[in-house]
């Protein structure tokens, strides 16, 4: 059953399914240096988030990645900044080594004011501290 986009992949008797991942042909460079101006504690708080996102327990998303992708995308231009935020964590919980999309997040994230009375004024700008890490 070929699709268009994906999102989840589900079992079905005698299918087989997988993801496409676009391959440029660059060599695998290995891992990133270390980034010494960038404390400890703030990269295990950007790994809890990505952590949080791709948790088996966090509400995956019905939409397919394209979907969102285009969600997130009309809902920044409309100034909804908090629902681009959303869309963005939700296809970050389908293809969570998406450099572009955490830095998407991280732009969208930094655009939302914090709800007054809420923890949002210390939650939102950790979260984009994490997501620029992760990107």
């Amino acid at each position: 059953f070929l699709k268009s986009d994906y999102n989840q992949l589900k079992p079905f008797s005698g299918a087989i399914a997988g993801k496409v991942a676009n391959v440029d042909g660059d060599p695998d460079i290995g891992a990133p240096p270390e980034l010494a101006f960038f404390p400890g504690w703030m990269a295990d708080q950007a790994q809890q988030f990505r952590n949080k996102l791709t948790d088996p327990a966090y509400d995956k998303p019905t939409e397919g990645l394209a979907a969102l992708e285009a969600a997130a995308e009309e809902a920044a231009l409309t100034g909804d900044h908090r629902l681009a935020m959303q869309k963005y964590q939700a296809a970050l919980s389908v293809l969570p080594d998406d450099g572009a999309l955490w830095l998407a997040l991280a732009r969208e994230t930094l655009a939302v004011p914090p709800a007054s009375n809420t923890s949002e004024s210390s939650t939102l700008p950790a979260n984009v501290t994490s997501a620029a890490f992760n990107a």
